[in-house]
């Protein structure tokens, strides 16, 4: 049995942390942790100095690796997040990033992956219209010739390519010449 959707919206945030929580709490339980190591080492030798160098001197690097382990995944999503966007670019629009995250990340790569679905479903609906515009196109029996600034056949039908050049293909040629071989009614007409 499925929730209604209002529920089921909600319910993976029961469980949500955002990210400026999470990144709080590490700065706090480092906070923490130095403060009873130095609390520890001034115990054991009862020199305040001894023990605040001590202390600065191994929770530094430690609390560098614990930033680094909670800013490694984050980095990780946000540089696939920057290459999605690269593709996107390049009108690929095939590629998603995994959502493994529950907060304002994982809310950011949802959006990307929704946005890339819509632009998938756009060229596949767009793709379906051209293929039926191009056998509209190609069944007719009128003769159409696209051509360029330049006089060059860019697209043409079945019915000029019979008419022009018996079938053959049409396209790269320049129409301006084709058409002085042509008979006079055929030129006036076009």
């Amino acid at each position: 049995m499925t929730a209604p959707t209002g529920v089921r919206d909600l319910m993976p945030r029961l469980h949500r942390y955002s990210l400026e929580g999470k990144l709080a709490f590490l700065v706090a339980f480092i906070v923490l942790f130095v403060a009873a190591m130095a609390v520890g080492v001034y115990f054991v030798t009862g020199q305040a100095l001894l023990s605040l160098l001590f202390t600065l001197s191994v929770s530094f690097p430690l609390c560098i690796l614990a930033v680094r382990r909670f800013m490694g995944p984050v980095n990780d999503v946000l540089q696939a997040l920057t290459n999605g966007i690269a593709s996107l670019q390049d009108n690929d629009f095939s590629t998603s990033v995994a959502v493994t995250r529950s907060d304002e990340i994982g809310d950011l790569v949802a959006a990307y992956n929704e946005l890339g679905a819509t632009l998938r479903s756009a060229r596949q609906d767009i793709f379906q219209r051209e293929l039926l515009l191009d056998t509209v196109i190609q069944s007719t029996p009128l003769a159409l010739v696209l051509c360029n600034v330049r006089n060059a056949v860019v697209y043409s039908n079945g019915a000029a390519r019979r008419m022009f050049v018996q079938g053959r293909r049409l396209e790269g040629h320049n129409f301006q010449r084709m058409l002085m071989d042509m008979p006079e009614p055929v030129r006036d007409a076009v």
